[in-house]
């Protein structure tokens, strides 16, 4: 089932229950990332992958985190990229 997403003030469609980094791929939106290289499991771990979600008041890892409905994502907010300053 499609689900609508708004990227950055960009609407595209996902599916119910895939990732936010898996949709943002698919769609040609980059986000970077370390521990989901091609080889390696998903773990959230390394934290370069965060997205600012709506109504969410943490950033969350665009790899494991699952879409459920419509939301509204940010993914170089100036939020966004201090953390992943930080994290590298």
């Amino acid at each position: 089932m499609g689900v609508r997403l708004e990227v950055n003030g960009r609407s595209i469609e996902a599916e119910k229950g895939e990732t936010i980094l898996s949709a943002l791929n698919r769609h040609g939106m980059h986000v970077p990332t370390i521990c989901s290289m091609k080889d390696l499991s998903p773990s959230g771990a390394c934290r370069m992958c965060v997205v600012e979600v709506e109504g969410s008041e943490n950033l969350v890892p665009s790899c494991s985190f699952p879409i459920e409905g419509p939301m509204k994502i940010m993914t170089h907010s100036p939020r966004v990229l201090r953390a992943r300053k930080t994290n590298v």
